[in-house]
């Protein structure tokens, strides 16, 4: 493997790592339930920030075993909690 090949996957390497750890940072949704009970009901989920409760779910990787996943609020676009299916 040349030079430029090697600096190409690491770079690559360097961006998956980062995508990781931020998704491994954030709460489950557990976590998100226990930190903002009033915010986890019926079945509903809303913002802890703006009290949005239009949440999208946004892939952001995959491993060989599942799939990742940010819930995001559409209303004010912050991240709630992470999950993985």
């Amino acid at each position: 493997m040349d030079l430029i090949s090697l600096v190409v996957v690491a770079i690559i390497g360097f961006f998956i790592f980062k995508g990781l750890k931020k998704h491994s940072s954030l709460p489950t949704f557990d976590d998100y339930r226990v930190a903002h009970p009033g915010l986890v009901k019926d079945g509903k989920i809303s913002c802890y920030k703006c009290e949005g409760s239009d949440v999208s779910i946004r892939q952001i990787g995959k491993t060989p075993t599942s799939i990742l996943n940010h819930h995001v609020c559409k209303t004010c676009g912050t991240t709630l909690f992470r999950s993985s299916t």
